[in-house]
């Protein structure tokens, strides 16, 4: 039996892959600024008004209006990038001073399994209409697939299941192996992925953003995969977010010393650091020499 995909086959756990934040168009320059010292630790620069990119995999964080709310959008590279600094729970938090609602929220898990009797398996039960990942069946008519040949010559792909129009989840099953070799040359091995996507209704909280295993295997877990034995369920609205961590400061000297480094935004570079030293304009240009020589001293500038 290929499905659902036994947990033992998991690789790691759940983890928060894109997510969509917004709050009152009126809290969009404060958390703007809330923000900025993570993307700057990051060496991020603003390619255009609101789009950020962090240099060394193309995560994006943007920040844009619509209609009354702001939306504060970060793509799976750049959590990943937070994660690797261990920043992911401290950036949640900045957000849990204010308003806010999650309108969208990517949760994925990988496995280590034979991808494409998995994909066949999935479209196959998916177009039967027995598929769940809520209470109600995927509808047929919202079932699709792109195939192409895998590198053994197999078939492979994605197989799409649910509305993103009109369903508060849907979910891709993929085989991530294919995928990663196709588009960068990275060699996975045999790895599905599994990518669970909920809507605003759904009522997902940063705590879930934090913790996404319960989400995950709430809809997940009707069709697609084994639930661990010590998964108890998920509920909405859920409470207890917590940064249970120390926080790490963000010094001017670090933030524009990763500036600097990563993206060469000398504008962003000398703004963060004639914010720090205000009208001291010899310690200025102490950090901004001492910035620049030890660049200069490496070659890489």
């Amino acid at each position: 039996m290929i499905l659902p995909l036994l947990h033992e086959k998991a690789i790691g756990t759940p983890f928060c892959d894109y997510l969509n934040l917004t709050s009152p168009l009126g809290n969009q320059e404060l958390i703007t600024a809330a923000i900025r010292p993570y993307l700057d630790t990051l060496g991020m620069s603003e390619e255009v008004e609101g789009l950020f990119r962090e240099p060394l995999r193309g995560g994006t964080f943007k920040i844009h209006p619509r209609g009354k709310v702001c939306v504060f959008g970060s793509s799976g590279a750049f959590l990943d990038a937070l994660r690797g600094h261990g920043l992911f729970n401290q950036f949640l938090s900045e957000f849990a001073a204010f308003d806010h609602r999650i309108s969208m929220m990517h949760v994925t898990c990988d496995y280590g399994v034979d991808a494409p009797p998995v994909i066949d398996s999935v479209y196959a039960l998916a177009k039967s209409g027995a598929l769940h990942l809520t209470r109600k069946a995927v509808s047929a008519r919202n079932v699709s697939r792109v195939t192409s040949p895998g590198q053994d010559g197999r078939d492979t792909g994605t197989v799409y299941l649910g509305s993103k129009k009109n369903s508060d989840v849907w979910a891709k099953v993929y085989d991530k192996g294919h995928e990663a070799f196709s588009r960068r040359g990275e060699i996975l091995g045999q790895v599905v992925r599994v990518e669970i996507a909920v809507q605003s209704d759904v009522n997902a909280t940063l705590r879930d953003a934090s913790l996404p295993s319960d989400i995950f295997y709430h809809f997940a877990a009707r069709s697609l995969v084994q639930a661990p034995p010590d998964y108890s369920g998920w509920v909405p609205h859920g409470h207890g977010f917590v940064l249970d961590e120390p926080r790490q400061d963000f010094t001017a000297y670090q933030r524009a010393k990763s500036i600097l480094n990563s993206s060469l935004d000398f504008a962003r570079f000398l703004k963060v650091l004639r914010d720090d030293y205000g009208s001291d304009d010899a310690g200025l240009a102490e950090a901004v020499q001492r910035l620049v020589g030890q660049r200069l001293r490496l070659g890489t500038l």
